[in-house]
């Protein structure tokens, strides 16, 4: 698979709920990191249409380390779901498989 290189950043959030229940705020919490980018090929979306999924972007970041159990990103203004995290065997770059819409929807 050839990458085109194109340096740029996406914002990575953890949303944490609030400790009381359901009707509490939820609290988000972001980072920044450089990534390169590349749109979904037919063959990403055909290995996760089984799953229900309709991948639209993938995000890969130099370091694994970089990626912390985030489920939402952020990319020029627009929110995606992480829907699938592939770490690299032989390397210590990650991919994040996005999408948007409701989750698992």
């Amino acid at each position: 698979m050839i990458w085109m290189v194109r340096a740029d950043v996406v914002t990575l959030i953890t949303q944490t709920p609030g400790q009381h229940g359901v009707f509490d705020e939820v609290t988000e919490t972001s980072r920044t990191v450089m990534c390169t980018v590349r749109s979904a090929s037919y063959r990403d979306i055909a290995a996760a249409g089984s799953d229900g999924l309709r991948p639209e972007i993938i995000f890969r970041l130099a370091q694994d380390f970089e990626y912390q159990d985030e489920k939402t990103a952020e990319f020029h203004g627009k929110r995606y779901n992480i829907d699938r995290v592939y770490f690299a065997d032989d390397s210590d770059w990650i991919d994040l498989t996005c999408s948007r819409g409701e989750p698992n929807a």
